[in-house]
């Protein structure tokens, strides 16, 4: 059993590919599940993209990638660049509600206002902070958010165990590096998501600790290659830590 919240407690899935896969997903326990709309990179115009690999998805697909989902929430991500009224009518012609952005450049009035026109609110991703960052928490949550529907943060992800150092940092390092106390005070500040280097044999311990907690909820990224801004995991292993945690949430 978890404690009485607020909101319920999410889990969240970055950078889906087909349709096959948001069906799946949602089947292990995926509340939200997230497509990353790279015309750019499919069409060769962005030569220099973040991610090299094949999840990128077309915008013109979003709908068809959407269809098959019956009680997760769909969502796509895009660039500060990418986001406008094109993006914005196909995302609402799919059914979404929601928008990510991956980057950390500020977003044109006219993206926002393409955003209220139809009537969605943002995710901003792309974030992260490391265990040094004794600054972040309190930065991000001075930042302007605008349309803010919930912060994505990447934590500790240049740090092998990075739940292990949350949870259970060592006694002389407490008063230099960010501590569960820090992530607590921004979820309580701003709606908050975060990503860990999340695994079967930890999944639970996470949930136990978070649930209580104001966190929104967790979040994986999806990717065979890996990121020193970005914790990812694969296809078949976010599908094994969904089942545990929906498990445990009592979502199945």
């Amino acid at each position: 059993m978890i404690a009485d919240r607020t909101h319920p407690f999410l889990l969240k899935v970055n950078r889906v590919a087909t349709g096959e896969e948001a069906q799946a997903l949602e089947a292990a326990g995926a509340d939200l599940v997230g497509f990353h709309e790279g015309d750019d990179v499919l069409f060769d115009i962005e030569t220099d993209p973040f991610w090299t690999d094949e999840r990128y998805v077309y915008s013109a697909d979003l709908a068809e990638l959407a269809a098959g989902l019956t009680r997760a929430e769909a969502f796509v991500e895009t660039t500060s660049y990418g986001l406008g009224e094109a993006l914005c009518a196909k995302a609402r012609a799919a059914g979404m509600q929601r928008i990510q952005i991956g980057d950390h450049l500020a977003l044109k009035p006219s993206a926002l206002e393409a955003c209220r026109s139809h009537g969605l609110s943002l995710y901003y991703g792309g974030r992260y902070i490391t265990a040094e960052d004794v600054m972040m928490a309190g930065d991000l949550a001075a930042a302007e958010w605008p349309l803010l529907e919930a912060l994505d943060l990447q934590v500790f992800t240049s740090t092998a165990d990075a739940w292990a150092l949350l949870s259970s940092p060592p006694p002389e390092l407490t008063g230099d590096i960010v501590l569960m106390s820090d992530l607590l005070s921004l979820a309580a500040r701003l709606p908050l998501f975060v990503s860990l280097n999340l695994t079967p044999a930890n999944c639970e311990a996470v949930l136990q600790a978070l649930t209580p907690t104001p966190i929104r909820g967790l979040s994986l990224t999806l990717s065979p290659e890996s990121s020193g801004a970005c914790h990812t995991v694969t296809v078949e292993h976010a599908a094994e830590i969904l089942a545990i945690a929906a498990s445990y949430l009592g979502k199945t």
